[in-house]
């Protein structure tokens, strides 16, 4: 049994999967297995890119699903298919620096008393422009810093992290329960809440993750975040979920009602930010009406 099963969840998008292949390898991580599982797309160029993965040492276990069955079942069947001490979810489309591994498990081997069921790092954010056959990177800046434990209250709020910076233990399972099938998107923020509702998620301060993103809405290589009406819909059922479970059972009515309150915080968050922009464009304009002014009254 390897130390840690990555899985890859995909479907026609060759660019990303080598580039995912290329990213474990460099790893150089010996006791790790990568997990494809190809949601119901074209299985030559996944078969291709497995057989180079191969061909550099990487322990690779490819699962062909005839049909699309979406990202959380794609999750779940990865992990059936897979046998391991941790588990990390690798999406086609992010990637990692060197020694994410080494820390992230290195990490959790140390923590032989089981204080924490699992870990995150610091994470980047990565736009890039991207080709069926080529990705350019356009920049690249901090998104997440994991200087502070991972609170329940905060998780219920937003989701704090993305599956890229995420390592558990394959055990928290038993308890914690697999991917909801049921949530085409946000399934990783319902996952989280479950398990921080059991286990502790200790921090690794280092940028170790990076998170891509790009503005391509549809077709293979379109990215699931850029669907803001979906994630807004989908948000809306977590936090109506957690609410109804509250009110069945009084014991545990405070996830829900956390979730709810914390919507309201949003919404005036990012009232004050547009409030903080408008200042900022009104400071510059007026600096610019400034510099104009005075070179005119120079001439």
């Amino acid at each position: 049994m390897k130390k840690i099963s990555v899985i890859t969840r995909t479907k026609d998008r060759a660019v990303f999967l080598r580039r995912c292949a290329d990213d474990l390898i460099n790893q150089r991580f010996p006791d790790m297995q990568w997990v494809i599982v190809n949601d119901g797309g074209n299985p030559k160029p996944v078969d291709e890119i497995s057989a180079y993965a191969r061909g550099q040492g990487l322990d690779c276990l490819v699962v062909h699903l005839k049909d699309n069955v979406g990202l959380p079942e794609g999750s779940n069947t990865g992990i059936r298919e897979s046998a391991s001490q941790y588990i990390h979810l690798h999406d086609d489309d992010d990637s990692l620096e060197p020694g994410f591994y080494e820390n992230m498990c290195g990490f959790l081997d140390k923590d032989v008393k089981g204080h924490f069921g699992g870990v995150v790092c610091s994470t980047n954010r990565i736009d890039e422009r991207v080709t069926e056959s080529r990705i350019e990177q356009l920049s690249k800046r901090p998104i997440h810093h994991s200087k502070n434990a991972t609170h329940i209250a905060d998780i219920l709020t937003k989701n704090q992290f993305s599956p890229i910076s995420f390592v558990y233990r394959r055990s928290c399972l038993a308890s914690v329960g697999h991917y909801d099938t049921n949530l085409p998107v946000l399934d990783d923020w319902d996952f989280n809440i479950r398990f921080l509702m059991q286990f502790d998620i200790a921090s690794v301060y280092d940028y170790l993750a990076n998170y891509h993103f790009r503005s391509i809405k549809t077709g293979p290589l379109a990215q699931t975040v850029q669907s803001s009406l979906q994630h807004e819909l989908f948000a809306a059922v977590l936090r109506n979920k957690y609410f109804r479970e509250g009110t069945a059972s009084i014991g545990n009515a405070m996830p829900g009602l956390l979730m709810n309150v914390g919507r309201n915080f949003q919404i005036q968050h990012g009232r004050t930010l547009e409030i903080q922009d408008h200042q900022r464009s009104e400071w510059t304009l007026k600096r610019a009406l400034k510099a104009i002014a005075s070179k005119l009254n120079m001439t």
